[in-house]
């Protein structure tokens, strides 16, 4: 029997090859321009989580590629307007240019993430919502008008305080239909996405979607594992079929690291061997707190694998369980991952004889290249951040 071979083009690269371009692709070799939106148009996503130990993920993220950001500044940068938010390894800072192909593939697919959990709001009820925001404007979901709680399909803590309002503009949302236009202490405000981005084609004809998924997902990730995980959201059924569909392959290039194969660009691929600075290594040498979940940390295995790393995010993990600590980052220095710490926010005191925050290192766990004075610089430009 003929063995069987994979679609498309493929390459080979050796490890350090695989760490020199994803750092590059990735933007974590050298200072961006201050300019949030045409990053994040760049790299794709922000993936976004609520906690806020040293500032949020979506902060983290950008201060990891641009010196100078300060604590709120992504959010600033995008909103209104800037990006919208929806599923794309996980919850996600997506540029407006991906809306209208959410927007198709949500009205293809009636997607709908709790209705296991709570009856789905009938069209009448939608709509009734979307008047609501149109007349009065952007809103948060607990300003609008009362329309009762949700109907249980079983018992769940989500379920108990879900009410018809709140799955509404949670199914409005991933239509595309309702975006977030400001994030409140006391919510996110929504509002019409035809008047949050009153120059995009919401509606125009669109590729199809599994070549868009394969395309910006790969280039998202740098390197897109073939294996099933969190970066195949809402594509399950693409991930079976670009193994063997050589048309959703025409983007990218088949690289196998270790024992697992990923999809990479092909095009980012492409000028990081014909760029000088993708191949020699040059770096601008200040040491970077990345996010737990920025996307060089995707895929722990791979992780593992080019940079003998083993990192776990243990903050959803019990105090008793975890190896390390709550918030942990690591610390990426000259290409090399070089350890972890865990540090806190805490407001300065009178006695320190200055208003603002400091940054209280918990602690650290260095390992083989690791710099204090780099460290030290690190921490002081995250403190200046806060």
């Amino acid at each position: 029997m003929a063995a069987k071979t994979s679609p498309g083009p493929q390459a080979t690269l050796t490890d350090a090859e695989a760490r020199s371009f994803m750092l590059w692709h990735l933007g974590l070799r050298c200072d961006a321009p201050r300019d949030v939106a045409a990053l994040l148009a760049q790299r794709r996503c922000i993936q976004l989580d609520p906690l806020d130990r040293i500032g949020n993920s979506a902060d983290l993220w950008a201060a990891a590629r641009m010196t100078g950001t300060r604590r709120g500044d992504t959010y600033d940068a995008l909103l209104p307007g800037g990006c919208f938010e929806h599923m794309f390894k996980v919850r996600c800072l997506l540029p407006p240019a991906f809306l209208p192909h959410y927007r198709a593939r949500m009205r293809e697919t009636g997607w709908f993430g709790y209705g296991r959990m709570c009856e789905r709001p009938d069209e009448a009820q939608l709509a009734e919502v979307m008047a609501e925001v149109r007349e009065r404007g952007p809103s948060l979901q607990s300003e609008l008008g009362d329309r009762g709680m949700a109907v249980k399909r079983y018992d769940h803590p989500w379920a108990r305080k879900a009410t018809v309002n709140m799955i509404c503009v949670d199914l409005l949302e991933a239509r595309g239909d309702l975006v977030v236009v400001e994030r409140t202490g006391k919510g996110k405000r929504y509002d019409l996405a035809e008047r949050a981005f009153p120059d995009l084609e919401l509606d125009a004809a669109v590729e199809p979607w599994a070549r868009f998924v394969v395309r910006e997902r790969a280039h998202a990730a740098g390197f897109l594992p073939m294996n099933a995980g969190p970066w195949w959201t809402l594509a399950k059924d693409v991930r079976v079929q670009v193994r063997t569909d050589a048309a959703l392959r025409r983007d990218v290039t088949e690289v196998r690291l270790g024992k697992r194969r990923y999809l990479a660009p092909t095009a980012a691929l492409d000028r990081w061997r014909s760029d000088p600075a993708g191949l020699d290594e040059r770096d601008d040498g200040r040491m970077r707190v990345l996010s737990p979940l920025d996307p060089l940390l995707w895929d722990r295995d791979l992780v593992r694998h080019l940079w003998d790393f083993d990192y776990v995010w243990e903050v959803y993990k019990p105090a008793a369980k975890r190896r390390w600590g709550y918030y942990v980052c690591p610390l990426l220095h000259r290409g090399r991952l070089v350890g972890r710490f865990e540090a806190h926010r805490e407001a300065r005191s009178a006695t320190d004889g200055e208003e603002g925050w400091r940054v209280v290192v918990d602690q650290v766990w260095p390992e083989q290249g690791f710099e204090q004075a780099a460290f030290d610089a690190c921490v002081a430009r995250l403190e200046a951040s806060q």
